[in-house]
């Protein structure tokens, strides 16, 4: 006996170590593994989209994340302020990596987030089969990655929002579901506290909520309905309480609710248009138009169904899905086509009201076909798929196809994406079709990332031009962000908030370049002006008088010109302060370098 104990031992051990691994292996999901690598892959086709384009609001917020005290006691009161569902995320992110690494980072978290809770969410309900190629459609397309590449409020309220329907799943199995429910609650607090604007998404949400839990374990659903309540004031206490830790206000949602009430028929007019003015150029609703098209062709094929009584609960969850989606776009329609509001017209807007349901109701669609393949023949159709649609993430340049979507104007666009959304319904399951689908909505991704010009939704805005000045920087961007993080690192170091200020002129050739950093450094309302030399009426770009200098700071001129710090000098003076100039330093380097001179401005005047 004792004789075969070393072997005994020798020959179990490896077998127990197979075991194991293939135990744990069993239980990791192929589709949830790879969709966790596919933004990684996204990343080598585009290396760019982790870094926002120089539009003004995002990169206000990335100076939130750096220095979110200091920008909460200054800003408290204005609504960027209040949305503490990004900005404590942020804050966090880079206070643990350097800013290189946490932009990286928390870009592909929130990205991330979204998809697998999408693919929960839906393989859960139309299946995981459907729900790993919507998901994968949706990581790739030209929108989600807009949204989730930059510091701005889009890509968080839809990755809150697909985590709270991943939530609602879990609250309707059986074990620990009331707390599930109390995070759902928490999840729905989290799209509020990131932007009040996109409120209305609760109500889809919590019929989500009812729907799960009626179709599945049936818990009660006035305990459900308490204990996401209980989620949803405990995670908006929190947030107040993190808001007033920080430096801001307590009610930290009401600067939000003050700016919603200044909107009016006057104040909103230059933001809306007629749809003949952009709709042909409106990239951001091709997808969701194709959608539209898919789920009336999903519903009349769930209608079928049911007549037969061949329906399920697979069915009952697209048809949800099919009829969200109808209901959001036409009531976001009638509101355009009624000149009230814009949802439609702005890509930001449609991307999280129309684009996210639209690959929901995608998942619906996909289901019956998705389902028809065997293991191995899905396998192969899923990293065709995913293949396919990461290489529709490749920049035009890297394609060497400048120009390329002209080829494929919005009209050729929308019917790629119709096809894509029938071609499922309509065949049987094949390789070849399930290919085809692919190419369309790569297709229609790149058309979108080669074609879309934010200058398009922005008809009659003042900026308009300063945005499609700044799109030409869209291939330095990544060094453009270098630079203004170098620009925000120095502020800091030099004084605290407000002391700071940034003059700069919108018509030089890097202007683009100095709005971002001084935005990064001290939010938009820290100009001197933005027509260097000119200063307007004796007041600096807020408004305030320009004796608020003579409390002391500095004055960051952004120049080429080696005469600008003169000429700033001069005009301050001018005004009665008594100015210096330091030094002239440079801050980034590569492809975006910015000139820039200091102004000492001493403090003149007395503290009341």
């Amino acid at each position: 006996m004792l004789t075969m104990r070393p072997r005994a031992v020798a020959d179990v051990r490896p077998a127990s170590l197979r075991g194991l691994a293939v135990r744990l292996a069993g239980r990791v999901d192929a589709g949830a593994a790879v969709l966790v690598v596919l933004p990684w892959l996204v990343l080598l086709a585009d290396p760019l989209w982790v870094y926002a384009s120089l539009y003004r609001d995002a990169w206000a917020y990335t100076g939130f994340f750096q220095n979110l005290p200091g920008y909460l006691t200054a800003y408290g009161d204005h609504y960027s302020a209040g949305r503490l569902g990004m900005l404590l995320p942020g804050a966090a992110v880079y206070a643990l990596l350097a800013p290189a690494a946490a932009n990286a980072a928390l870009h592909i978290g929130v990205y991330s987030v979204g998809v697998l809770s999408g693919y929960v969410a839906l393989g859960r309900t139309v299946g995981r089969r459907a729900a790993f190629l919507a998901m994968a459609a949706l990581g790739t397309h030209a929108f989600y990655l807009r949204a989730c590449g930059w510091d701005y409020c889009d890509g968080y309220v839809i990755a809150y929002f697909l985590l709270g329907m991943a939530l609602a799943t879990q609250a309707a199995r059986p074990g620990w579901w009331r707390a599930w429910a109390a995070a759902f609650g928490a999840a729905a607090a989290a799209i509020l506290a990131t932007h009040v604007g996109f409120a209305t998404l609760l109500i889809p949400l919590a019929g989500f909520f009812v729907l799960t839990n009626r179709l599945g374990e049936r818990h009660s659903l006035e305990v459900g309905g308490f204990w996401a309540g209980a989620g949803f004031g405990g995670a908006m206490a929190a947030f107040a309480l993190a808001s007033r830790l920080f430096g801001g206000p307590l009610v930290f949602l009401l600067s939000s609710f003050n700016y919603i009430r200044t909107f009016g028929p006057e104040s909103t007019a230059q933001f809306v248009h007629h749809p003949r003015l952009w709709a042909g150029g409106a990239w951001w609703l091709v997808l969701p138009a194709a959608a539209v098209v898919g789920a009336v062709v999903g519903l009349l094929r769930a209608a079928a169904a049911y007549r037969r009584g061949a329906a399920d609960r697979g069915v009952a969850f697209a048809a949800y899905f099919q009829v969200q989606l109808l209901v959001i776009v036409g009531l976001l329609a009638v509101k355009q086509l009624r000149v009230e509001l814009a949802f439609l017209q702005y890509w930001l807007s449609a991307s999280v009201l129309a684009m996210l349901p639209a690959f929901l109701a995608l998942g619906g669609q996909l289901r019956g076909w998705a389902n028809g393949f065997t293991p191995a023949r899905f396998r192969v159709q899923a990293g065709v798929w995913c293949l396919v649609l990461v290489a529709g993430c490749l920049t035009a340049d890297r394609l060497h196809l400048p120009g390329w979507g002209a080829w494929l104007p919005i009209a050729a666009a929308l019917g790629c994406a119709i096809a894509a959304v029938l071609l499922p319904q309509g065949t049987r399951p094949r390789l070849a079709v399930g290919v085809m689908v692919a190419v369309l909505l790569a297709l229609v991704s790149l058309s979108a990332r080669t074609q879309f010009r934010m200058a398009a939704a922005l008809i009659g805005v003042e900026r308009a031009s300063r945005v499609g000045r700044a799109e030409a920087f869209d291939d330095r961007r990544k060094a453009a962000f270098a630079a203004a993080l170098e620009v925000a690192r120095w502020a800091r170091d030099r004084g605290p908030t407000g002391t700071v200020w940034f003059w700069y002129d919108l018509n030089a050739p890097l202007a683009p370049a100095y709005d971002m950093a001084a935005h990064t450094s001290y939010h938009y309302l820290q100009l001197v002006s933005v027509e260097f030399p000119a200063i307007k009426d004796d007041k600096l770009y807020r408004g305030d008088p320009i004796w608020i200098l003579a409390k002391g700071g500095t004055v960051v001129v952004f120049s080429e010109d080696p005469a600008a710090g003169d000429v700033a000098v001069a005009e301050l003076r001018k005004k009665h302060l008594d100015p210096r100039v330091e030094e002239r330093r440079a801050f980034g380097r590569g492809a975006v370098v910015l000139t820039a001179t200091i102004v000492h401005v001493p403090k003149t005047e007395p503290d009341q």
